[in-house]
């Protein structure tokens, strides 16, 4: 049937096919994984281009945008949150007031300033 419309039948055994097979997944695999970190290193690059350099260290209060639903108009900033540590240039591991740990990048963090709720008068 496969002769009659023209179509050459693979002779091939099973295991010689599927080690070429296994063969090419590997060095599509390979590929794949060189391609995603170039292009993970290039948008990096490009989402830190004019971020500037924010100095936090462990254990110092900030505030932290997060947004409260799909619409980005509507983040809001939650704190006082604590900086456990650095992961790397410019994000950092924060723990949240829920007691929740999030990587957080410093363009949507901001330091904590406590303000007074009271004001101190004094009379002469």
């Amino acid at each position: 049937m496969a002769e009659e419309e023209g179509l050459q039948l693979d002779t091939t055994p099973v295991t010689l096919y599927m080690e070429k097979l296994k063969k090419q997944l590997k060095d599509a695999a390979e590929k794949a994984k060189l391609i995603s970190t170039i292009q993970q290193e290039k948008m990096a690059h490009h989402y830190n281009f004019r971020s500037t350099k924010k100095i936090f260290n462990s254990g110092d209060k900030v505030i932290v945008l997060i947004p409260d639903s799909k619409n980005n108009l509507l983040a809001r900033w939650q704190g006082p949150c604590t900086i456990e540590s650095r992961r790397n240039e410019y994000s950092f591991v924060v723990k949240m007031p829920d007691a929740s740990v999030r990587h957080v990048h410093q363009n949507k963090m901001r330091e904590f300033v406590a303000c007074s709720g009271s004001v101190n008068v004094i009379f002469e």
